[in-house]
Parts: structure tokens; C-alpha cells; sequence
């Protein structure tokens, strides 16, 4: 038996270019549109239309409520930030390793949503925390959490130090929320044991 060689004709060579010609053209207009595409999938976000609805003297918040920011993690709309993270972790783990940090710090020139600035195992002893806000416009409250549940609220425009005693083997959280805020904010942790 002879063998028999089958030539693909110039034709189907042409057909299979133009084809990966079109693949490609469809993935390049996609990428050049993703942003676009995935805002008109998810719709609108969900703080977008948040403005200071309580007057520039007034800064608690008018429109989250006292629930979305003790159970919210990090959901917020933000322009024009900048952050800072440095010292040790206290090893909370994978989840909460971009809060973990011995120092946080955020500026926002506009902020509308819940964050959390930092979490801290304390393995052993007291836990002294000291926030330094600046709020420029807007709203804004910062809260403390431990092991979920609600702490302190702690005031906005000032340095704070809070005292955390006995807290042997538990999380502390600090979250903020904002509408419309143009903010700044420098939390810095010590564990004393």
C-alpha cells in the first residue's frame, strides 16, 4: 500500500488565518472594554449616589447605618487615596493580612463606604491604640471592634488613645465609615504585656 500525503488547500489555510484573525480582534475589543463590561454587569456602586446629606457641621453618618458598619468588612467607593502599612504582624493570618500592620495609614480626598483600617490579634496582655482623623468634609465614624462585636466609637478631628485591657487571645478591629469624606488617618497599635 502506498501512502498518501492530504494537503490542506490554500483555501482552508486562508479560512484558518481569517478565523484567528477574528478571534483575535474580539479578544483585543473585549480588553479594550473590560472596565466598561464589568461596570455595566455589576451596575452601579452602591455608594456612588452618597453625599453629605446632614450639613458640613454635622459629620456622623446619615446613610450607613449603625449595622452595615459592624457587620461590613471593607466596602467603600474612594478617589485620589494614598496608604501607608508598616511594622510587624501579629499573625491573624491570610485573610486579614493587608490590616495587620503595626501602623496604618489613609488619605482620601473622597470616601463614601465602610473600611477597615486595622486588625490585631493580641496573643497576650493590653492592647493601646492610638488614632489621629482629620476630616475635612463629609461624614465619617470610627469604631473598635473585639472578637465581632462592638467596642467604642472613637471621635473624629482628634488624637485618641484607647486602652484595651485583658484581651488575651482576642481580634481587634478598626473600621470607619464615611459618606462624601475627604479624610485622613494614622492608626498606630502597641501590645504591652
Amino acid at each position: 500500500m502506498s501512502e498518501t500525503k492530504r494537503r490542506i488547500p490554500v483555501y482552508g489555510i486562508v479560512l484558518i488565518c481569517v478565523a484567528a484573525l477574528v478571534h483575535l480582534a474580539i479578544i483585543v475589543a473585549v480588553v479594550a472594554t473590560l472596565p466598561a463590561g464589568f461596570h455595566a454587569l455589576l451596575g452601579p456602586h452602591p455608594y456612588q449616589d452618597y453625599t453629605d446629606t446632614n450639613g458640613t457641621d454635622d459629620t456622623s453618618l446619615a446613610l450607613l447605618t449603625e449595622e452595615e458598619l459592624l457587620t461590613e468588612d471593607s466596602a467603600y467607593l474612594a478617589k485620589r487615596t494614598s496608604e501607608g502599612k508598616s511594622g510587624t504582624q501579629t499573625g491573624l493570618g491570610f485573610e486579614w493580612d493587608d490590616y495587620d500592620y503595626q501602623q496604618v495609614k489613609s488619605r482620601s480626598k473622597f470616601i463614601t463606604g465602610i473600611k477597615t483600617l486595622q486588625a490585631t490579634f493580641v496573643e497576650q496582655g493590653t492592647l493601646v491604640l492610638e488614632i489621629t482623623s482629620t476630616l475635612r468634609s463629609g461624614n465619617a465614624e470610627i469604631i473598635i471592634l473585639v472578637d465581632g462585636e462592638y467596642c467604642q466609637h472613637v471621635a473624629v478631628n482628634e488624637t485618641v488613645s484607647v486602652t484595651l485591657e485583658d484581651m488575651d487571645g482576642k481580634t481587634v478591629i478598626v473600621r470607619m465609615g464615611c459618606e462624601a469624606a475627604e479624610m485622613e488617618i494614622i492608626v498606630e497599635r502597641k501590645i504591652e504585656e
